[in-house]
């Protein structure tokens, strides 16, 4: 009884540790120091676990630890939750199974192939239609910017790796009860060859003028639906745009979460074949037009989730359009929910929730930018700006900021939109950009190129923030 509970006793407090290393419904931040010592209680255990009793364990450790992490999903969608614990409880079956392998034939090297076997392991999960960023141990360290830092240089990889270099060759010295210097000094040695350079990484500053933004939380409620909701969430956007300019009269750029307008106001306003929608369209374009001040919104376009900056133009031109505007449309969408594959087999399923309201999106296929007089926008929209792939070509092509359109606010979890900011962290620090996020209720805030975050509003609550960040040369 006794061997058994001492393993099963590790394994609890491993799976507590980690879960309370990132962002979760205890503490907002996480404890970041946890990271650095979940896996050892876990890894000991490992060791004293007979192998053909490893592949339950790693599965049911994978499934509790993201049921705990992502219990927001449950809010959202509960297939969708349990999905992703499904799929996590595969992953780590097998992970915990070749973690024992090595562990038996290369134990010499263990703690060194390990650290790369669960580096690997967290870059597969995040690629493909499946990919998946939420959970990874690196974002436990979204408040120490030092850390965050080095991410310009390896990305988040060089800091997953030394975690998991700490945790697995403390375990193994704790196991051994043995000083083993050559491990201790290549643990150091790692730790000097990825921090240091990050110490010298600097923020990107050699920026010639201020671009003003306003940013409105408007803290809507996504799943009502109809248009006298939209219309209301619209006005209630309008009213909270002033307050700011009222107070911030230099504003040059206001900006709208994800999904603020839900209506296509754009081919409304063309095909004019819906009256209350065309109303709609017409009194959002006429209201553009009297602040004179573009509006970078979340938007329904030909069916797309896109990002639509609408530029003020005189309604009495020549040109049938009240504004102009520029568009980027969601190329990474959420799967099972604004995507659903076209599969034979998941067909039933697909035609269920369409019948039931849900709402696919179409795939956009370029990674654009949109332009602010000669300042380049990237507008990863929501989910976008967890994967680093998509606000690196952005940065690429020639941005010069980030802002980022998110509606988290269906979660009513503080947990889910905290890690979603600490993803965002580190897209600014990988480029050395700003980053704006505009959410419909958090986490709304500004990011330098550090990836440290230096304003931001308190979530769950109606308001603007009004920030100044440094751009190149507006003409």
């Amino acid at each position: 009884m006794r061997k058994t509970f001492l393993p099963l006793s590790l394994f609890a407090l491993s799976l507590i540790l980690t879960f309370l290393s990132s962002p979760n419904f205890i503490f907002n931040n996480g404890i970041s120091f946890f990271a650095w010592i979940c896996y050892i209680p876990a890894v000991i255990a490992l060791k004293k676990t007979s192998i053909k009793n490893v592949p339950l364990t790693g599965a049911v450790w994978g499934f509790l630890l993201f049921c705990f992490t992502c219990s927001w999903l449950y809010f959202y969608n509960f297939f969708a939750g349990l999905g992703v614990c499904f799929l996590m409880a595969v992953f780590y079956c097998l992970l915990f199974l070749i973690f024992k392998f090595i562990d038996i034939h290369f134990c010499k090297y263990s703690f060194l192939l390990n650290s790369i076997i669960f580096l690997l392991f967290e870059f597969i999960r995040t690629k493909g239609y499946l990919g998946f960023c939420y959970g990874q141990i690196v974002y436990s360290q979204w408040t120490v910017v030092p850390l965050v830092k080095t991410s310009r240089i390896y990305g988040v990889w060089g800091i997953s790796f030394l975690i998991y270099m700490t945790n697995f060759t403390l375990a193994e010295l704790i196991y051994t009860k043995k000083i083993q210097f050559s491990k201790i000094i290549f643990l150091i040695c790692s730790f000097l060859i990825i921090i240091l350079p990050g110490v010298f990484v600097s923020k990107k500053e050699n920026k010639t003028s201020t671009l003003k933004v306003l940013m409105i939380q408007n803290n809507s409620d996504p799943w009502k639906n109809g248009i006298g909701q939209y219309t209301q969430e619209v006005e209630q956007l309008k009213e909270l745009t002033l307050q700011g300019l009222s107070e911030y009269p230099d504003v040059q750029l206001v900006v709208w979460s994800e999904s603020a307008v839900v209506v296509d106001v754009i081919n409304h306003y063309k095909n004019k074949k819906n009256e209350r929608r065309y109303t709609l369209a017409q009194s959002l374009f006429e209201f553009i037009n009297q602040i004179n001040v573009p509006v970078l919104s979340g938007n329904n376009y030909l069916d797309y989730n896109s990002a639509v900056l609408f530029l003020p133009k005189d309604v009495s031109g020549t040109d049938d359009f009240p504004v102009n505007y520029q568009v980027y449309n969601k190329n990474h969408l959420v799967p099972f929910s604004e995507d659903f594959p076209d599969l034979i087999l998941l067909k039933p399923i697909k035609t269920k929730m369409e019948k039931s309201g849900n709402k696919f999106w179409k795939k956009g296929e370029d990674i654009n930018l949109i332009e602010l007089n000669s300042i380049k926008i990237g507008t990863p929209v929501c989910f976008e700006d967890t994967f680093s792939d998509i606000t690196k070509k952005m940065a690429e092509k020639g941005a010069d900021i980030f802002i980022n359109v998110s509606n988290d606010y269906w979660s009513d979890s503080a947990a889910c939109q905290y890690q979603h900011l600490s993803q965002a962290v580190f897209r600014s620090a990988e480029t050395g950009l700003y980053t704006l996020r505009c959410t419909n209720s958090g986490q709304t805030c500004v990011i330098d190129g550090s990836g440290k975050v230096i304003q931001m509003m308190e979530p769950f609550k109606k308001g603007f923030l009004y920030c100044e960040v440094p751009v190149n040369s507006i003409k």
